[in-house]
């Protein structure tokens, strides 16, 4: 169009195959809130759930699977994952796949009974297990503050939560004794967390930085600016702790000073433990996660077929996890 015609038919025109190929937008949908730079992440995440809220049981249970009219964008901070991993039917298997999963957990159901044998309350051990609880306890304070949501719904946030919880049950249980009741519950949970926080600190450890961190320096900060906005992020206080500090505040928790620390090795009882809490995670991410367009990682998207490599990797880890802690774990049977 010329420029003096863009204001008449041009624009008429414009309008009328906007007007043509927008497409309607479904009634049960209901509407996400857009990028709002004047909303921090959790404003954003708070938003989203109060609209969860309002939404039927009945349109959850049978309406459409997006729950948020976003494309299978959460507040479009996912519009980088490819469509196809956002939006439309799972691969057969995938169902199949999570179902057994948690038949096999039903199945297997071990003896949670764990041989417990805590560090002397005020003995060196005790000292350096509380303030291992301490700091993680800062560390996680810290980061539920500025921004909870990333400790709420990431495996990085998750794992911090389960070696704080856990290392702040053991502290308790060996405070109290086993003549309370809040002595022996304290006592449990750290046991059953102790495989979990485990796995949890190795796989954040070892994916973040030798597999994560090196792709996206490498593949996605092409510039200078990007590549130093990178590593100032990756090195900043907060995730320092999170990818660096994890590893070896775990092993100071479940590991160090051997039998005189309380620590022992891992049983079957353990690994069910882990396989549970990671089973517990994937449902969160597939059924909550996935249906408000929360893609924080893609590559086990239920709608590709390369997501069932990723499963399966992912108990490979655990498994490997299992045995190689067993290894090193300083204690003799």
């Amino acid at each position: 169009c010329e420029p003096h015609a863009r204001a008449s038919g041009c624009g008429a025109r414009a309008r009328t195959n906007a007007t043509r190929t927008a497409a309607p937008r479904p009634a049960a949908y209901a509407k996400t809130p857009g990028p709002d730079h004047t909303h921090s992440n959790w404003t954003a995440v708070r938003m989203s759930i109060a609209l969860l809220l309002k939404t039927s049981p009945q349109r959850i249970l049978t309406g459409p699977w997006l729950l948020l009219d976003n494309d299978g964008s959460f507040n479009r901070f996912f519009d980088w994952v490819p469509r196809y991993l956002r939006v439309g039917p799972w691969k057969p298997w995938a169902g199949l796949f999570l179902s057994g999963l948690v038949f096999s957990l039903a199945y297997f159901v071990p003896n949670l009974h764990f041989p417990f044998s805590p560090s002397q309350p005020f003995s060196r051990w005790w000292w350096l297990h509380t303030a291992c609880a301490a700091w993680t306890g800062f560390i996680a304070f810290r980061g539920l503050r500025q921004n909870p949501a990333p400790y709420l719904v990431s495996y990085t946030g998750v794992s911090w939560l389960l070696l704080t919880t856990r290392t702040a049950c053991a502290v308790l249980a060996a405070s109290l004794g086993d003549t309370l009741v809040v002595g022996t519950s304290a006592a449990l949970v750290a046991e059953c967390l102790r495989f979990p926080a485990a796995v949890g600190a190795t796989v954040t450890f070892v994916v973040w930085n030798l597999v994560l961190a090196p792709i996206i320096y490498v593949m996605f900060t092409k510039s200078p600016k990007r590549q130093r906005a990178f590593v100032n992020f990756n090195f900043s206080f907060q995730l320092v702790n999170l990818h660096l500090c994890n590893l070896p505040l775990a092993y100071l928790s479940l590991a160090a000073g051997g039998k005189a620390s309380g620590a022992r090795g891992f049983t079957h009882a353990d690994l069910w433990c882990g396989f549970l809490v990671a089973t517990v995670y994937s449902a969160f991410y597939i059924l909550v996660l996935d249906r408000v367009g929360v893609h924080l990682y893609p590559i086990f998207s239920p709608r590709a077929h390369f997501s069932l490599l990723g499963y399966m990797s992912l108990i490979g880890v655990y498994f490997g996890a299992f045995h190689l802690w067993n290894m090193f774990l300083p204690i003799a049977e």
